[in-house]
Formats: structure tokens, sequence, C-alpha cells
């Protein structure tokens, strides 16, 4: 399965050069991060090919290195529906607040019922 990637190519270098650090400083944090004893420097053109062009690139090597330059990565679907926790506990507010306004309802209802049964027999 694949999928099309729309992406900015200068962003990460843009981001790049905003850190104002070596391509072999960030070989050395991704060598950490995939916990390999390899030189750093076996890293040093991977991460220059995906500042470069980060469309061929692998997606797992795409985000660690935003991660490194101190980003992230999320993947946005169009047809999902996004609702956050707080909406979900507004709707579910709202939905206990109509239910109580209904059993307010009813309870003044039942009221008004008892008192005019209590006022007929008065009569």
């Amino acid at each position: 399965m694949s999928y099309q990637v729309e992406f900015e190519n200068d962003c990460l270098q843009k981001r790049f050069k905003e850190l104002r650090v070596t391509l072999y400083y960030l070989a050395q944090r991704f060598n950490e991060i995939r916990e390999t004893n390899s030189p750093a420097s076996r890293w040093h053109s991977t991460i220059d090919k995906l500042i470069s062009n980060p469309q061929v690139s692998k997606l797992i090597t795409v985000d660690q290195v935003i991660r490194l330059m101190g980003g992230k990565l999320i993947i946005e679907w169009e047809d999902v529906e996004n609702v956050s926790l707080l909406d979900n506990e507004v709707d579910e507010r709202i939905s206990n607040v109509e239910k109580s306004i209904e059993d307010v309802k009813d309870l003044l209802m039942k009221l008004i019922e008892t008192q005019q049964s209590n006022n007929s027999s008065f009569k």
C-alpha cells in the first residue's frame, strides 16, 4: 500500500538552517535513536538526502528526523470527522442539560396537575 504525500521540500531545509547544527550532529542523534553501533557517518548521507528530498525516504525515517529537529509528523485523514474530547464532553453536557430540563418540565406538570386536583377537591 502506498500513499501520495504532499510535502514542501524546503521545509526541512529551512528548519535545518534554523537549528544551526551540522548533518553530522543530526546523524549522531539519529544513530542514538536507532540504537545501532554504526558510526554516525553511516547516516550522514541518509539524512542529507532526506532533508533535500523527503519524498524518497521511508516514512519512519522522515518521522525520526523531524522529531530530532524538534517537530512531529501528523497524519490527517480527510474523510474522518475530527472530534476532540472537549467536543464530546460539551455534547454530553448539553444532552444532560436537555434531559434535566425535560425532568423539570415533567415535575412541574405533575405539580400543576396535583394542585389542580387539590383545588378541584376543595370546591
